[in-house]
């Protein structure tokens, strides 16, 4: 079974977008990019690729007070041979409720140019101490379905320092059904202007015969 890319619908992977939103006023952009480094990359439970180097961009603006427009492009490149890269692109659309947000999104997946992927995902996220967000997300040929839980609580440890504590459950209904959760804890910094991160998560799905995965992952991005 093709192994679908996660969409996040709200903001993509970055919070980015890239919509040119015309008023009489100049349009208002801002955007974050980045580069990380995982050692094991997974997707839904499901490994992909050993050491791999990403490399994120994104851009977003507001349409008005509540509804934001997005689009992001992320690339995955595997540092071992034989292994496959991946190149992400999405647009998003996001409505902001105050304590709760609604999202849409449209995301391909490329892999090496030889298969791709569409999706449609739909979000919805309140802003409570664990900020629980639900994502359904179909394929274009129908015939894959994502329904996903996550939570995630924030601790500051210090001025510039959190460290923030995730878990996500969710099942994929395709031909071969499954069921997989993660767990894990990343240490966010801000240094000079540069949000930094490491992390550390336990990813793990219900096939049989599938071995639960340690990912270890750092990163650093830029906002503008």
């Amino acid at each position: 079974m093709k192994t679908l890319v996660k969409i996040i619908a709200t903001v993509a992977v970055l919070g980015g977008g890239f919509f040119a939103y015309q008023t009489v006023n100049a349009v208002e952009l801002t955007g974050k990019a980045g580069v990380s480094y995982t050692d094991t990359r997974t997707f839904r439970g499901v490994k992909q690729a050993d050491d791999t180097l990403g490399a994120s961009l994104g851009l977003s603006t507001s349409v008005s007070e509540k509804v934001s427009l997005g689009v992001s492009i992320d690339s995955f490149n595997a540092l071992e041979a034989g292994q496959t890269n991946e190149l992400r692109s999405g647009v998003s659309m996001g409505y902001d409720l105050g304590k709760v947000d609604l999202s849409v999104g449209y995301t391909n997946y490329d892999y090496q140019s030889a298969t791709s992927n569409d999706e449609i995902g739909f979000g919805l996220s309140v802003e409570t101490i664990l900020n629980p967000s639900v994502l359904y997300a179909i394929d274009s040929d129908n015939d894959s379905d994502v329904a996903e839980l996550s939570v995630c609580h924030e601790f500051s440890l210090a001025e510039n320092i959190g460290l923030a504590l995730c878990g996500s459950l969710g099942n994929v209904d395709a031909a071969a059904d499954y069921t997989y959760h993660s767990v894990g804890a990343r240490l966010n910094t801000t240094i000079a202007g540069a949000d930094t991160f490491a992390g550390i998560a336990l990813v793990d799905n219900d096939n049989a015969g599938s071995d639960s995965e340690t990912v270890f992952s750092v990163g650093v991005s830029l906002s503008f």
